[in-house]
């Protein structure tokens, strides 16, 4: 039988490494990194989200790799609490959307804030969680005390719930960077995307199962389809564009913006 979570966790170290190659200085922001992509690799692993998959999990994990590579190639360095704040974001923030991931969740019954649970049990997917999963993710961070004390909690948290793409942001001068690129990675790892139409689909079923999206301004698959280029530009750009802009400062980052535009 193929370990798909081995795989997973097997090519994004194979990206972490590149990026620490020269460097000797941070073999416990090394160490870190891979426990959590474990983590979050194996639990992404029962997701039955035709969305938030396992694969989703890795994309968005080597799309961080390619912003830190930025950083690293614009400033000589990386911080290892920007290195570990950035990654557990990205690595948790939609970990929400997984069944049975709490401690208080039983079966079919599963926890959606600090005094309610609902019945899942006729549900498609596990994308009916889509509007409970920041709670959700920020609740498996605190339980996880290997994450928990190794993490800004506040910061990872505000993260967490700007990365929905169905929310719109407050964009001021005080977001953060953690949190800017986050909702980055979350953006490009569904525009960078090889089959795009594919991601597209699935990210409006899911949305939809999860009465996430805004059905008046997008009626139906057909419909969000022909405005996703504008919903981009209007809507999504102005979270990514410094990010994009970032990227091209490395051959890999370049390959990833070069994506996103032939798609667009």
């Amino acid at each position: 039988m193929i370990n798909f979570t081995k795989l997973a966790f097997q090519e994004f170290d194979r990206h972490l490494l590149s990026l620490f190659v020269d460097d000797n200085e941070h073999p416990e922001t090394l160490a870190k990194l891979r426990k959590m992509a474990q983590i979050s690799f194996t639990q992404f692993t029962k997701s039955n989200s035709v969305y938030f998959t396992l694969g989703h999990a890795l994309s968005t994990a080597l799309v961080g790799v390619s912003i830190l590579d930025a950083i690293k190639s614009q400033y000589g360095s990386i911080r290892e609490s920007e290195a570990v704040n950035l990654m557990a974001s990205i690595f948790y923030c939609n970990i929400g959307i997984v069944q049975n991931i709490l401690n208080d969740d039983k079966d079919n019954v599963v926890k959606i804030s600090s005094s309610e649970f609902i019945d899942i049990s006729n549900a498609n997917t596990n994308s009916c969680l889509w509007i409970y999963k920041g709670y959700r993710s920020k609740e498996f961070i605190k339980d996880a005390p290997f994450i928990s004390s190794n993490v800004n909690t506040e910061l990872v948290n505000r993260a967490i719930d700007a990365s929905d793409l169905t929310k719109n942001i407050e964009r001021h001068n005080e977001i953060g960077e953690i949190t800017k690129l986050v909702r980055a990675t979350q953006i490009i790892s569904l525009m960078a995307d090889e089959n795009i139409a594919r991601r597209q689909v699935e990210f409006y079923n899911s949305a939809i199962e999860g009465e996430a999206i805004d059905t008046e301004m997008f009626a139906s698959l057909g419909d969000f389809r022909d405005k996703f280029g504008h919903f981009f530009w209007e809507v999504l750009y102005p979270d990514v564009g410094d990010v994009l802009l970032l990227l091209r400062e490395t051959i890999v980052g370049r390959k990833i913006v070069s994506k996103i535009y032939a798609h667009l």
